[in-house]
């Protein structure tokens, strides 16, 4: 369990380096008049991203176990 808590503290931290770099991209690429809207559209699809890998590890963990669900993520 502790390998799983370490997996998923790494994969937290990997996100928490990745998203500034993301919202700078999307500031910087974009007009102003439409930076709200892209934003606003990066988060909906990020935001749909973890509420459709929550549903795919819950079913895997239902079928195979938490270790099988918490390795699909992972690789």
């Amino acid at each position: 369990m502790i390998i799983l808590m370490l997996l998923t503290a790494v994969l937290g931290l990997g996100t928490a380096l990745v998203y500034p770099t993301f919202l700078s991209t999307i500031a910087e690429a974009t007009n102003p008049d439409q930076r709200t809207e892209s934003i606003g559209a990066f988060r909906l699809w990020r935001d749909l991203g973890y509420a459709i890998s929550a549903v795919i590890s819950g079913g895997i963990a239902d079928l195979f176990g938490l270790e099988y669900a918490v390795m699909s993520l992972v690789y």
